[in-house]
């Protein structure tokens, strides 16, 4: 018997539980009662596209996520980029990825990066609104600890070159 306090799940969640994922493709699906919304939570090394204002959202620590959104498709998509192991990665992650948009043409209308606050990112796909909230900067080292533990399990040993696509 369910609580008076729990939110039955819609059927757009069941759906999307329902269907199979891509490699890398977000796949923890849940009802955020702050938000009052259907949400998908993607981890270290994984992405979420959708063109419904469903929630997409993930904490950062070192790892930086790029929010992008199609305006005229009104279609959306996050990832949450993890980069290797190394002194000063939140600024290589940055910079890695602000090399990419710009190679690629995209304007980057807002950005909150690098400093000592780990993020907590909610992007709305459909509409392109995207939220950051600053989070006490306390434990930084078990963060670093958790993107480290992810990078290994998402990054494949590589000899000789390899090469790094973002959605």
């Amino acid at each position: 018997m369910a609580s008076a306090l729990s939110t039955p799940a819609s059927s757009r969640l069941e759906r999307l539980k329902s269907q199979t994922r891509r490699p890398g493709e977000a796949s923890f699906f849940f009802y955020d009662a702050h938000f009052k919304n259907d949400a998908v939570k993607i981890l270290p090394g994984e992405y979420f596209v959708y063109d419904e204002d469903m929630l997409i959202m993930t904490t950062l620590g070192s790892c930086i996520a790029a929010c992008i959104w199609d305006r005229n498709a009104r279609v959306g998509g996050m990832n949450h980029f993890s980069g290797m192991n190394s002194m000063n990665v939140g600024e290589r992650n940055t910079q890695f990825v602000m090399d990419y948009l710009k190679t690629e043409r995209i304007t980057v209308v807002s950005k909150d990066v690098l400093d000592i606050y780990p993020r907590k990112v909610c992007f709305l796909p459909a509409s392109g609104k995207a939220m950051v909230k600053r989070l006490a900067a306390t434990n930084t080292e078990a963060l670093l600890a958790q993107d480290r533990t992810a990078v290994q399990k998402a990054v494949p040993a590589v000899t000789g070159g390899g090469s790094v696509d973002l959605f």
